[in-house]
């Protein structure tokens, strides 16, 4: 195992770009020891030394990590904090709410922004709504648990200092109530330096149109489900698209997108988190 300071000379790449690209990418991700201090593999090395390679090449690395030119997903798993979302979700079914939030509250401190996204909060988002439809849990258990995964989703209010810093304005279409998504897309955004004007839920394209006159954003993020019509949402959307200015790209996300077609130009599907930083 390897120290950052190690790693560093090895591979050539600073530790600042080490930190930055464990936070954006979720590579390298290194062991912890209780101190907190990094420990990095031989694979982890290696890995790092291709990259170096193709960037002195050229290449950025948005589009290495992006395109997969180097295997770097042994770490970076989903389902790497399985236990922890159970142990969440466990707490709050047995209305032990305090506890159950201030598991969360710790995974939030000690994981980098899109690491507690990725591997906490979406896994935990997706096991709360099929605990509720499966009558698992009642109601108000799948409202807690969603009201703790909101309260934890903090801002990072840095980067609205930064005039130059991009805007995004966000919520959901008409007859959609559900913002979960919405809410860790806010946080990831922020994470990139985006600045974010949160509008929450059920926007009339009329009101989308009218934020968007008034603050003059780059983007403006929808998060969809599965619980509108794909057609009505594709409709929603190409009426908002013809009422944007050109320059203002409406960023898609959820899980009703994957039933999306024909959207039009200037709109863009966010499959994958670790793309708003390369959007950003």
């Amino acid at each position: 195992m390897y120290s950052i300071k190690v790693i560093a000379e090895e591979s050539g790449i600073k530790p600042a770009t080490l930190r930055k690209w464990e936070e954006r990418y979720g590579f390298p991700m290194p062991v912890r020891n209780p101190n907190g201090a990094r420990s990095y593999t031989d694979q982890d090395l290696n890995n790092l030394k291709s990259i170096k390679a193709m960037i002195d090449q050229g290449l950025r690395p948005s589009k290495i990590f992006s395109e997969k030119l180097v295997d770097t997903t042994t770490k970076k798993n989903t389902g790497l904090f399985a236990e922890e979302v159970e142990k969440i979700y466990s707490l709050a079914k047995e209305g032990l709410f305090e506890e159950s939030l201030e598991l969360l509250k710790s995974f939030s401190n000690s994981l980098s922004t899109l690491k507690f996204v990725e591997t906490i909060c979406a896994p935990l988002a997706v096991k709360v709504g099929e605990g509720w439809a499966s009558g698992d849990i009642p109601v108000y258990t799948e409202h807690a648990i969603s009201e703790q995964i909101h309260a934890v989703l903090t801002i990072d209010q840095s980067c609205f200092y930064d005039t130059d810093a991009p805007l995004a304005i966000l919520c959901t279409l008409s007859n959609e109530y559900h913002t979960l998504g919405l809410k860790m897309a806010n946080a990831i955004l922020n994470d990139a330096g985006c600045r974010t004007i949160y509008l929450g839920a059920g926007l009339p394209v009329s009101e989308i149109t009218a934020a968007a006159v008034s603050f003059q954003p780059e983007y403006v993020g929808i998060s969809i489900t599965t619980n509108t019509s794909p057609r009505i949402i594709c409709e929603q959307v190409a009426l908002l698209r013809s009422k944007l200015a050109p320059e203002i790209s409406i960023l898609l996300g959820g899980a009703g997108c994957s039933y999306l077609r024909e959207l039009p130009d200037g709109s863009e599907v966010i499959s994958e988190l670790t793309k708003i930083y390369e959007l950003i």
